[in-house]
């Protein structure tokens, strides 16, 4: 699979992916995303919270693991079936992202996969933004929004 910031790559185990972030742009392909190591702890945050112990039933985040310069590992997700914000509980949603601002983290731009099991995989961190304390949203590729009204987000 490939994506504007990266590519998926399988592995000899059927249950790990890779995720390689790309090195520099190229004429169909940007790298105006976090790199690999932020990804990877954005969605190991994301595994974290996300849980049915948190009272987390449809929505969920799979592991990812070993970060390096340009790539990370991450658990293999079914990916042949992808929704919207709609198709998920938007209580799920709405928590979630009540959650990330209270550590000032601005979801956007993920993905979700129905998976075999009936609950929603959420991936792909690269565009998730940091809340500043004066209200203002700025994104890893410099771009900053003031005072966003998210969809999803309560204040």
């Amino acid at each position: 699979m490939e994506g504007a910031a990266g590519q998926i790559f399988l592995t000899e185990d059927p249950m790990v992916v890779i995720k390689r972030v790309y090195k520099r742009p190229g004429p169909h392909r940007r790298i105006k995303s976090h790199r690999a190591p932020a990804q990877c702890k954005l969605q190991a945050w994301a595994h974290s919270i996300l849980t049915q112990a948190n009272g987390y039933t449809a929505l969920y985040v799979p592991r990812s693991w070993s970060p390096e310069l340009h790539q990370y590992k991450m658990e293999r997700i079914n990916t042949d079936i992808p929704l919207t914000n709609e198709d998920v509980p938007e209580v799920e949603l709405k928590k979630f992202y009540s959650v990330a601002r209270s550590q000032g983290i601005f979801p956007c731009d993920y993905e979700l996969y129905k998976q075999p099991d009936g609950r929603v995989a959420m991936i792909d961190f690269d565009k998730f933004g940091d809340w500043l304390s004066d209200g203002t949203v700025v994104f890893p590729w410099g771009q900053v929004l003031k005072r966003p009204l998210h969809p999803l987000a309560e204040d």
